[in-house]
């Protein structure tokens, strides 16, 4: 939804800006219906506008809202509750490989936690900066600080934008690197005739190949926590864990038991479907994750141009005298006269946000065509 009311607030905003359809109602402010109950300035407000305000407010609301929710529920909250998991770990279990593998993911939910508290910040930004939108639609920017702080706002919305340009990159290059990790200990485990001791034992289990083997791992820390909900209570917490470590432990040990001589047929037969059965599906899912990789590095080159769509207006903003502006503002302009160069930065900028809309609700698709259907486990014998 927040895609589709993207792609028509940025459509609009492009029809205005190119004023397509002059004589239809859509500049016709007698014609917007509720211009006849509000008072000046709201009754200059055109139709056109109003649809623009409309997607403007649910922007607003919609950004502010999940601002929030990433600094509290995915952020404040959780690495609270995570902190306080890694404080309940027993110092003497730093040597067990279960013991390893919980603490490793607490990390790195932690980091995810304050990950989502600095980038929620910058989405709350985002959300906020609508506000004085939605006030240049229905012409009361006035009444809110004027032009001036509207391009103030806009030159934070800039800075707040910088920090998702560079987790692009970081996403990009961490899909990459999965899939080829995902690719080589594919190869490993079809290496391996069904024995992990063949190929490493204890030394190849972490974290993230503990999940590829168990077909995901979803640990009870991994969710999000509300403040508003009941949460477990730190002894609650403290007995979950203990039982997530004796569940990681026991799968474990039994991926590995194939090193041992009292494993009956029907046991080396199971474990042996478990780890091929995970080589195939490491197999069909490494084009999948590098194609999310390659999509990470296209958002990011549409979203550079965006920021630099948006960028002009600024610097227009700030060098409003063309005769005195240095060499390198009218570079940036591309030699363009101020007005051009800003109506030319924002259309572009338009176009590349409904190119980004678009493509992140088609690559669902995209992407599902390389997924094929899990095949049945396959067995090997030596």
């Amino acid at each position: 939804m927040d895609a589709i009311i993207t792609i028509i607030r940025n459509a609009t905003a492009c029809v205005k800006a190119m004023q397509l359809f002059p004589d239809s109602f859509l500049y016709d402010k007698t014609r917007n219906p509720l211009n006849h109950s509000l008072p000046a300035p709201f009754s200059d407000t055109t139709p056109i506008e109003v649809l623009m305000s409309f997607c403007q407010l649910y922007g607003c609301i919609s950004l502010t809202r999940a601002g929030i929710r990433m600094v509290a529920n995915s952020g404040v909250h959780k690495l609270r509750r995570i902190n306080k998991l890694i404080l309940a770990q027993s110092p003497s279990s730093t040597n067990d490989l279960a013991s390893r593998i919980i603490d490793s993911s607490l990390k790195n939910e932690a980091s995810a936690a304050r990950r989502s508290i600095f980038m929620g910040v910058n989405v709350l930004i985002f959300g906020l900066s609508f506000i004085w939108l939605v006030a240049l639609s229905w012409h009361f920017l006035d009444w809110i600080g004027g032009y001036n702080t509207m391009m103030w706002v806009f030159i934070l919305f800039e800075v707040a934008y910088l920090p998702f340009l560079y987790y692009m990159v970081i996403d990009g290059n961490y899909f990459f690197a999965k899939a080829e990790r995902m690719k080589k200990f594919s190869a490993l485990l079809h290496k391996s005739s069904g024995r992990l001791g063949a190929v490493g034992g204890p030394k190849l289990v972490d974290t993230e190949t503990y999940s590829w083997l168990v077909n995901g791992w979803t640990p009870f820390w991994s969710s999000e926590t509300s403040s508003g909900e009941k949460t477990p209570s730190d002894e609650k917490d403290n007995q979950n864990l203990a039982k997530e470590v004796i569940e990681v432990d026991t799968k474990i040990m039994h991926l590995l038991s194939m090193n041992e001589q009292d494993v009956d047929e029907k046991e080396a037969k199971f474990i042996k479907q478990t780890i091929f059965s995970a080589a195939d599906r490491l197999e069909k899912e490494f084009n999948v994750v590098k194609v999310k990789g390659w999509f990470e590095y296209i958002y990011l080159v549409l979203n550079c141009i965006t920021f630099y769509g948006y960028l002009v207006g600024c610097v227009v903003f700030f060098f409003d005298e063309e005769t005195s502006q240095p060499i390198l503002v009218r570079n940036v302009k591309f030699g363009m006269d101020n007005q051009t160069a800003e109506w030319h930065g924002y259309y572009i900028a338009y176009i590349m946000v409904i190119l980004d809309s678009v493509l992140r609700l088609s690559s669902p698709t995209i992407i599902g065509y390389l997924a094929v259907p899990k095949p049945s486990p396959r067995i090997k014998t030596d």
